[in-house]
């Protein structure tokens, strides 16, 4: 694909919104997208409406320009495959908790270990080093965190979601200018050359 970003290789194990956002405009600049799927699939390949079992709706229109690869990375064989693919790349992005890329040996230490060249980003629902680090990001903790809950149109009490996931959609299109930007994002959670950072709440 052509593109300014055209032979820049992006290995992509986001999953959800934030980070497949991030990597898709990636992918929309020419960069080539290798995404990293365990072999159930990326969760969101079953969330809402789908032609075809496993191909929703949602999973296809953040997941465009990208190429698909099954590695169960809780094995060793797995681990290694995706090491020697790490060290093919420019980019590798992951939006895990604090602390599963460790413990899957593929945090920035280990990725630079085979690359010391590649830019390392990641981006998780909470900060690292806040006390909310350990829990996962659903669409209705971040916008209630940050005051984003509004009003339903039907006549119930409560609160709801927006329709649309502002916060982590947002947060993806930041990511992507931070994984491109030639000096490490102004979050000032850089270190070691991990670009890493949260969501805004």
């Amino acid at each position: 694909m052509s593109g300014p970003l055209a032979g820049i290789r992006v290995i992509d194990l986001t999953v959800a919104v934030l980070g497949p956002v991030a990597t898709q405009i990636l992918g929309d600049l020419g960069a080539e997208i290798i995404k990293i799927e365990p072999p159930e699939g990326e969760m969101m390949r079953g969330i809402g409406p789908a032609r075809n079992p496993g191909m929703a709706a949602y999973y296809l229109n953040v997941n465009r320009n990208k190429k698909s690869v099954v590695l169960d990375l809780k094995q060793p064989r797995a681990r290694d495959a995706l090491l020697r693919l790490a060290a093919t790349a420019d980019v590798f992005v992951h939006n895990m908790r604090p602390g599963a890329a460790e413990r899957l040996g593929i945090d920035y230490a280990a990725i630079a270990a085979v690359n010391r060249r590649i830019v390392y980003a990641w981006a998780s629902g909470y900060r690292k080093d806040g006390p909310e680090r350990d829990r996962a990001a659903r669409l209705s903790s971040p916008s209630s965190w940050m005051g984003c809950r509004r009003p339903t149109p039907r006549r119930v009490p409560t609160p709801a979601s927006s329709p649309s996931p502002t916060a982590r959609a947002t947060t993806g299109r930041k990511r992507k200018w931070n994984t491109l930007s030639p000096k490490p994002p102004m979050s000032g959670y850089t270190t070691c050359g991990e670009c890493s950072g949260s969501a805004p709440i």
